[in-house]
Protein backbone atom coordinates (compact mmCIF):
# COMPACT_ATOMS: atom_id res chain seq x y z
CA UNK A 1 0.00 0.00 0.00
CA UNK A 2 2.81 2.41 0.86
CA UNK A 3 4.55 1.61 -2.43
CA UNK A 4 1.39 2.39 -4.43
CA UNK A 5 0.91 5.62 -2.46
CA UNK A 6 4.50 6.69 -3.19
CA UNK A 7 3.97 5.79 -6.84
CA UNK A 8 0.82 7.92 -6.98
CA UNK A 9 2.60 10.89 -5.39
CA UNK A 10 5.44 10.63 -7.92
CA UNK A 11 2.96 10.18 -10.76
CA UNK A 12 0.92 13.21 -9.65
CA UNK A 13 4.10 15.27 -9.31
CA UNK A 14 5.21 14.26 -12.81
CA UNK A 15 1.82 15.13 -14.33
CA UNK A 16 1.80 18.46 -12.45
CA UNK A 17 5.29 19.26 -13.81
CA UNK A 18 4.21 18.35 -17.35
CA UNK A 19 1.16 20.60 -17.14
CA UNK A 20 3.27 23.47 -15.79
CA UNK A 21 5.74 23.01 -18.65
CA UNK A 22 2.90 22.93 -21.17
CA UNK A 23 1.44 26.20 -19.85
CA UNK A 24 4.85 27.89 -19.86
CA UNK A 25 5.42 26.70 -23.44
CA UNK A 26 1.99 28.01 -24.47
CA UNK A 27 2.83 31.39 -22.94
CA UNK A 28 6.18 31.49 -24.74
CA UNK A 29 4.53 30.63 -28.05
CA UNK A 30 1.68 33.08 -27.58
CA UNK A 31 4.08 35.91 -26.71
CA UNK A 32 6.44 35.03 -29.60
CA UNK A 33 9.35 34.24 -27.28
CA UNK A 34 12.10 31.77 -28.10
CA UNK A 35 13.55 31.88 -24.58
CA UNK A 36 12.06 32.44 -21.15
CA UNK A 37 14.48 35.33 -20.47
CA UNK A 38 13.55 37.15 -23.69
CA UNK A 39 11.40 40.30 -23.53
CA UNK A 40 8.05 40.02 -25.29
CA UNK A 41 6.93 42.41 -27.98
CA UNK A 42 3.42 42.06 -26.49
CA UNK A 43 4.59 43.51 -23.21
CA UNK A 44 2.11 45.88 -21.63
CA UNK A 45 3.74 49.30 -21.40
CA UNK A 46 4.51 50.28 -17.79
CA UNK A 47 2.56 47.31 -16.48
CA UNK A 48 3.62 47.92 -12.88
CA UNK A 49 2.09 51.39 -12.70
CA UNK A 50 -1.22 50.44 -14.29
CA UNK A 51 -4.26 50.20 -12.01
CA UNK A 52 -4.94 46.67 -10.75
CA UNK A 53 -8.06 46.40 -12.92
CA UNK A 54 -6.04 46.98 -16.11
CA UNK A 55 -3.31 44.57 -14.97
CA UNK A 56 -5.95 41.92 -14.29
CA UNK A 57 -7.61 42.62 -17.65
CA UNK A 58 -4.30 42.16 -19.51
CA UNK A 59 -3.52 38.90 -17.70
CA UNK A 60 -7.10 37.68 -18.14
CA UNK A 61 -6.93 38.37 -21.88
CA UNK A 62 -3.74 36.32 -22.24
CA UNK A 63 -5.20 33.53 -20.09
CA UNK A 64 -8.32 33.29 -22.27
CA UNK A 65 -6.24 33.03 -25.42
CA UNK A 66 -4.11 30.26 -23.87
CA UNK A 67 -7.22 28.34 -22.80
CA UNK A 68 -8.88 28.69 -26.21
CA UNK A 69 -5.83 28.17 -28.42
CA UNK A 70 -3.66 25.69 -26.51
CA UNK A 71 -5.63 23.91 -23.82
CA UNK A 72 -8.92 23.73 -25.73
CA UNK A 73 -11.15 22.70 -22.84
CA UNK A 74 -14.73 22.62 -24.07
CA UNK A 75 -16.72 25.50 -22.69
CA UNK A 76 -19.60 23.15 -22.17
CA UNK A 77 -20.07 22.70 -18.45
CA UNK A 78 -22.92 20.17 -18.79
CA UNK A 79 -20.69 17.90 -20.91
CA UNK A 80 -17.83 18.15 -18.41
CA UNK A 81 -20.24 17.54 -15.53
CA UNK A 82 -21.66 14.45 -17.25
CA UNK A 83 -18.19 13.03 -17.96
CA UNK A 84 -17.07 13.69 -14.39
CA UNK A 85 -20.23 12.10 -12.96
CA UNK A 86 -19.69 9.02 -15.15
CA UNK A 87 -16.09 8.68 -13.96
CA UNK A 88 -17.19 9.10 -10.32
CA UNK A 89 -19.91 6.47 -10.72
CA UNK A 90 -17.48 3.99 -12.25
CA UNK A 91 -14.97 4.66 -9.50
CA UNK A 92 -17.61 4.04 -6.81
CA UNK A 93 -18.77 0.83 -8.55
CA UNK A 94 -15.24 -0.54 -8.64
CA UNK A 95 -14.55 0.54 -5.04
CA UNK A 96 -17.72 -1.31 -4.02
CA UNK A 97 -16.30 -4.52 -5.53
CA UNK A 98 -13.37 -4.49 -3.08
CA UNK A 99 -13.75 -7.22 -0.49
CA UNK A 100 -11.99 -6.10 2.71
CA UNK A 101 -11.99 -9.59 4.18
CA UNK A 102 -10.25 -11.10 1.15
CA UNK A 103 -8.27 -7.94 0.31
CA UNK A 104 -9.21 -8.42 -3.34
CA UNK A 105 -11.53 -6.98 -5.94
CA UNK A 106 -14.34 -9.38 -6.80
CA UNK A 107 -16.16 -9.04 -10.12
CA UNK A 108 -19.86 -8.60 -9.43
CA UNK A 109 -20.74 -10.37 -12.68
CA UNK A 110 -18.69 -13.59 -12.52
CA UNK A 111 -17.03 -13.54 -9.06
CA UNK A 112 -13.47 -13.64 -10.40
CA UNK A 113 -10.97 -12.05 -8.02
CA UNK A 114 -8.30 -9.47 -8.77
CA UNK A 115 -5.48 -7.99 -6.76
CA UNK A 116 -5.71 -4.46 -8.21
CA UNK A 117 -8.45 -2.13 -9.41
CA UNK A 118 -6.72 -1.83 -12.79
CA UNK A 119 -6.87 -5.59 -13.27
CA UNK A 120 -10.59 -5.57 -12.42
CA UNK A 121 -11.20 -2.65 -14.80
CA UNK A 122 -9.40 -4.47 -17.60
CA UNK A 123 -11.47 -7.61 -16.89
CA UNK A 124 -14.76 -5.67 -16.86
CA UNK A 125 -13.86 -3.96 -20.12
CA UNK A 126 -12.61 -7.08 -21.92
CA UNK A 127 -14.90 -9.79 -20.57
CA UNK A 128 -18.12 -7.95 -19.76
CA UNK A 129 -17.87 -5.12 -22.32
CA UNK A 130 -18.05 -2.31 -19.76
CA UNK A 131 -17.39 1.10 -21.24
CA UNK A 132 -14.69 2.23 -18.82
CA UNK A 133 -14.07 5.98 -19.03
CA UNK A 134 -10.38 6.92 -19.10
CA UNK A 135 -9.00 8.33 -15.84
CA UNK A 136 -11.71 6.82 -13.69
CA UNK A 137 -8.99 4.92 -11.86
CA UNK A 138 -9.43 3.82 -8.30
CA UNK A 139 -6.70 4.81 -5.88
CA UNK A 140 -7.09 2.24 -3.14
CA UNK A 141 -4.88 -0.79 -2.41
Amino acid sequence: MIVSLVYLVFHYSFIDDCLDAYIVTACLHLLDLSDIDEISSRKQTLFDILPKEEQNSFISQISKVILEKYIKIPNDLPTLSTETATMDTQKRQIEAMFDNRQQRYVCEVCDKQYKTANDLQRHLKDQHLWNITENSGVNIP
